[in-house]
């Protein structure tokens, strides 16, 4: 008997024990760090980066870029040292890349319907039996 109220007083005591990060609960939420949680970092698409998930402009839909066409830095010295992505819209007219130091993706359009290459202001993409990006004529980027 008096081994059973030693169990009881100890089960009420852990019972109302104050909770610390080892032994809280399931489903409970931490109040008290700062830390974004995963998927409550929603961008203004609804694109959860957290997640893998960034916003396509020609998909018109949240994507995990590194699902695409990925592409590797051709000199690890230089500016880019992080791999790229690229996909195109459905007849290939536009291409859209993905650049690890880019907040938001790039748009290239097709230079003509006969050619594999997509241009904008800064970036060029060639496909000669596999993809490159050239910046400034320079190749900064390919798929080998």
């Amino acid at each position: 008997m008096k081994k059973l109220l030693i169990l009881c007083a100890m089960f009420a005591i852990a019972c109302n024990a104050p909770k610390t990060d080892e032994n809280k609960g399931l489903g409970e939420k931490d109040t008290t760090s700062n830390a974004v949680k995963t998927g409550a970092d929603q961008d203004e698409h609804g694109c959860i980066g957290s997640a893998g998930y960034t916003w396509s402009v020609l998909k018109n839909d949240c994507i995990r870029a590194f699902d695409e066409i990925k592409l590797m830095p051709v000199d690890n010295h230089g500016t880019y040292r992080s791999a790229a992505f690229l996909l195109f819209n459905a007849d290939q007219s536009q291409a859209e890349l993905f650049m690890p130091d880019k907040k938001e993706s790039l748009i290239l359009d097709r230079t003509s319907p006969d050619k594999n290459i997509w241009k904008n202001d800064d970036f060029e993409v060639t496909d000669n039996g596999g993809y490159v990006i050239k910046q400034g004529g320079n190749i900064i980027y390919n798929d080998k």
